[in-house]
């Protein structure tokens, strides 16, 4: 019985040292696959005017060579160009971990080039003000304060139930005109959505102060929050 156990132990010692090392192999293996995409973006030179995206799949032999490049989705001759030398670049590569007993693998590869455009970096910056001064901050919260007022004395009424508090985004230029309305949350009454979106496309704000001048536009998100009033000649609820 002694004898019995030991070797039970032994085979189930030998199998769980089997998998465990089984486990390594697909670890190194994953490893090794995400360094050779790495290498391949590290390679990839691109300076294209329009964003582009390529899947390419290739085959990697045990001794780290690289083989059957095949474009599998286009992104342009130039950028599939740019891909495919940048896989040429890095063949040969290191050969498989140890243990990795593999005639070859096949792996399949996206890679995107993104171009984000503006007119220029002027407009950019006056569009956003990345890192405003603390004076510029003070400002913007001083302005936001104002045309909160503003704001919530424009708020249309509707005599009936609202179910949720509505917020909406206002984008304003420097002159204090709506640039563009939107609804951010309904209220959960499409009439009264469309009465405020049609309400704040059209009121008119206070210009800018005079040292944010610079900036073409800012953004202010408010939410609608709903008071109530009674109608005084007949006690109807007014929601606003």
């Amino acid at each position: 019985m002694k004898k019995f156990f030991c070797l039970l132990f032994t085979l189930l010692f030998a199998v769980g040292t089997a998998l465990a090392t089984e486990q390594d192999i697909d670890a190194a293996m994953n490893e090794y696959c995400d360094n050779i995409q790495t290498s391949i973006r590290n390679n990839l030179y691109y300076r294209g005017h329009e964003s582009a995206e390529v899947l390419v799949s290739f085959e990697v032999n045990p001794d780290g060579t690289i083989t059957n490049i095949n474009i599998d989705k286009s992104g342009g001759e130039a950028f599939d160009k740019a891909v495919t030398d940048a896989i040429q670049k890095v063949s040969p590569y290191k050969p498989f971990p140890e243990g990795a007993n593999l005639s070859y693998i096949r792996m399949q590869s996206q890679f995107k080039h993104v171009v984000r455009k503006i007119q220029n970096v002027e407009q950019r910056m006056a569009i956003i003000p990345v890192n405003p001064t603390p004076q510029e901050q003070a400002s913007i919260d001083q302005y936001n304060e104002s045309i909160n007022k503003i704001v919530y004395n424009k708020m249309p009424t509707y005599f009936g139930y609202i179910p949720q508090e509505a917020m909406i985004e206002l984008k304003i230029s420097s002159d204090g005109s709506i640039k563009s309305c939107k609804l951010l949350r309904t209220s959960g009454v499409e009439d009264y959505d469309k009465k405020i979106e049609d309400t704040y496309s059209r009121i008119k704000l206070p210009a800018f102060p005079s040292n944010l001048q610079t900036l073409k536009e800012l953004t202010f998100k408010f939410v609608l929050y709903r008071s109530i009033n009674s109608n005084p000649m007949n006690g109807i609820p007014v929601f606003r």
